[in-house]
């Protein structure tokens, strides 16, 4: 939950376009990475294991 409360200020001024998907996605893997190590300070071995991909639905990335 940590993480999810960082990501208003992270997406600030981002736009659901995909113009912004790039941004979008850098700026949501360092908020939910800085929020992970907030609450698991020796969790830096595990941060990298998750992914984040980029289309237009769910369908579309799985």
């Amino acid at each position: 939950m940590y993480g999810l409360g960082r990501l208003p200020e992270a997406l600030s001024g981002l736009d659901a376009a995909p113009d912004d998907a790039e941004a979008a996605s850098e700026s949501l893997c360092r908020a939910m990475r800085e929020g992970f190590l907030a609450v698991f300070p020796e969790g830096e071995t595990v941060v990298g294991e998750a992914e984040v991909k980029v289309g237009k639905d769910w369908a579309a990335v799985h």
